[in-house]
C-alpha cells in the first residue's frame, strides 16, 4: 500500500490540518471512523478539511493526498494516541488507502469465475479498482467507481478533483468490451452523470430499475443517509452491451430495508444460451 504525507513546511498546510484535528476532538469525533461516520461531522471540521483541499489549486493534488493521509492515517490510531498523526503524514508515512488498502468487493457465483483481472486506479482515500471476469462465457466488468468530492462542494473544482473518477472506470470496460457491467457506479440520470452517460454513449443499455438505489424514500430516516443530508439517486446499475444481445427480463430491486446498508440491491435475469 502507498504511503503518503503532508508537506508541514507549508505554515497553511500545516495550519488547516491542525485546525481539522483538534476540530475533530473537540468535538467528539470518533477519529476511527472518518470515511463513514455514524454520526454526522461537524460543519466546521468539514470546513477546515475541504479548505486544506483547496486553498491552493496549483497543489491541490498534493493536498488532497494530505487529506487522505489525515483521514486513513487516523482510522489506525486510538483517539487518545491520534496526534501522532502529524509525525505519520510528516514524515508522508501515512496511509494513502484506508482499510489496509482493500478494495472491499466481493463476487459470488455458482458458476466457475475465470480470467480475472483486476484494473487499479489512482484515487482518493479509497483504493478503487475494477475486476474484469468471465462467467459462463459472459465477460463481466465489476466495479465501485470513484466519484467527485470536490464536484460535491461545488462543480467549479470538479476538473480539480485527484485521481480517476467514474468516466476513467466506465472507459475502462467500454475498451475492454466487457458484456455486462454490474455495481455501485456512483453515477446516474441525477448525480455526476458523466461516467453514466459515457456508458450509454458507447452502446451500453441499462437493464436494471431505474429507480433510486442510495438513501430511497424507505431510508429518509437511516443515520447514514440523515449524516449525508441525501437525495435517493439511482446509482447502483447493470448494463448490457448491445452488441453482445444478451437478453433481459425480471428487473427488480431487493433488500430494500434500512437494516444494514444506504444502498439496496437490484437485479436482472440474463439470458446467453450460447455463450457457453
Amino acid at each position: 500500500m502507498k504511503n503518503v504525507g503532508c508537506d508541514f513546511s507549508d505554515p497553511s498546510v500545516h495550519g488547516l490540518s491542525f485546525l481539522y484535528w483538534d476540530c475533530l476532538v473537540r468535538e467528539g469525533v470518533d477519529t476511527q471512523q472518518l470515511q463513514q461516520p455514524l454520526s454526522a461531522i461537524p460543519y466546521e471540521c468539514f470546513t477546515y478539511a475541504a479548505t486544506l483541499a483547496l486553498f491552493d489549486l496549483s497543489k491541490t493534488w498534493e493536498n488532497q493526498l494530505c487529506l487522505a493521509c489525515l483521514i486513513n492515517g487516523m482510522e489506525y490510531l486510538p483517539r487518545e494516541q491520534s496526534g501522532y498523526i502529524f509525525e505519520m503524514c510528516g514524515s508522508q508515512q501515512g496511509p494513502k488507502y484506508g482499510h489496509k488498502g482493500v478494495n472491499g468487493q466481493l463476487i459470488l457465483s455458482k458458476h466457475p469465475i475465470q480470467n480475472v483481472v483486476e484494473h487499479s486506479f489512482p484515487a482518493f482515500i479509497v483504493n478503487r479498482v475494477n475486476i474484469h471476469a468471465t462467467i459462463a462465457g459472459v465477460k463481466f466488468g465489476f466495479g465501485h467507481f470513484a466519484f467527485n468530492l470536490l464536484e460535491d462542494i461545488d462543480t467549479d473544482y470538479t476538473g480539480a478533483m485527484y485521481g480517476a473518477t467514474q468516466p476513467a472506470h466506465a472507459q475502462d470496460f467500454i475498451d475492454a468490451g466487457v458484456d455486462v457491467i454490474v455495481g455501485d457506479l456512483n453515477t446516474g440520470p441525477n448525480y455526476q452523470s458523466l461516467g453514466f452517460n459515457t456508458l450509454l454513449n458507447n452502446g451500453y443499455r441499462l437493464v436494471s430499475p431505474n429507480v433510486p438505489t442510495w438513501c430511497d424514500k424507505d431510508h429518509a430516516g437511516f443515520l447514514p443517509c440523515m449524516n449525508a443530508l441525501s437525495i435517493p439517486m439511482p446509482i447502483d446499475h447493470i448494463l448490457v452491451r448491445k452488441k453482445s444481445a444478451i437478453f433481459s427480463f425480471h428487473a427488480t430491486t431487493f433488500n430494500n430495508r434500512p437494516i444494514m446498508s444506504d444502498h439496496i440491491g437490484v437485479s436482472t435475469w440474463l439470458f446467453c444460451w450460447w455463450c457457453i
